[in-house]
């Protein structure tokens, strides 16, 4: 049983790494200006370098999403820095994941031309097998405009990752200071 559970991380985690890790479809909620709309997301992204310093874990990944309607920063975001920081006695142990980070990119707005730019998004993120929540601030940093935003959907996730591949497989205690 344990060689098929190591076999279907190769089978899974190595093509997925050629083109996502993460793939999602949310629900999301923006407030902007005086003004507040509901929007589908939708989300892709690979995780391509990590670093386990202490007791805490530093992902860096990219990806693209894209957002419906005509917010400020609604349409196709190409997000190739994005960065959290995960607590890492948690990161294989717990169904439950947390993290903190940012991410940088361009925003094609679709619906209106003159809103395309450079968009940082700082946010809060959680999941739990294959849900997740995420919130944070869209800032369209060419038209000093922004918009809040929390996210609710579905998806392939590290909860789910996690569940899949390393259930059963306890990672060694993180020695304390």
């Amino acid at each position: 049983m344990v060689g098929l559970r190591y076999l279907l991380c190769v089978l899974t985690l190595i093509p997925m790494s050629c083109i996502a890790q993460f793939v999602g479809v949310s629900g999301q909620w923006v407030k902007f200006d005086s003004d507040s709309k509901f929007q589908l997301n939708t989300s892709l992204s690979a995780p391509y370098f990590y670093k386990e310093k202490g007791d805490k874990l530093f992902l860096l990944s990219g990806g693209v999403e894209y957002q419906s309607g005509k917010t400020p920063v609604s349409g196709l975001n190409i997000k190739p820095v994005s960065f959290s920081f995960v607590p890492a006695e948690y990161f294989l142990d717990s169904p439950f994941l947390l993290t903190i980070g940012a991410e940088t990119g361009y925003n094609f707005n679709f619906k209106n031309h003159n809103k395309d730019g450079i968009i940082l998004t700082p946010y809060l993120y959680a999941d739990c097998i294959f849900l997740y929540l995420k919130a944070g601030y869209d800032y369209n940093a060419f038209e000093n405009e922004g918009q809040f935003f929390i996210r609710v959907g579905t998806g392939l996730t590290w909860g789910s990752i996690r569940l899949l591949i390393f259930r059963g497989h306890r990672r060694r205690p993180v020695a304390s200071l």
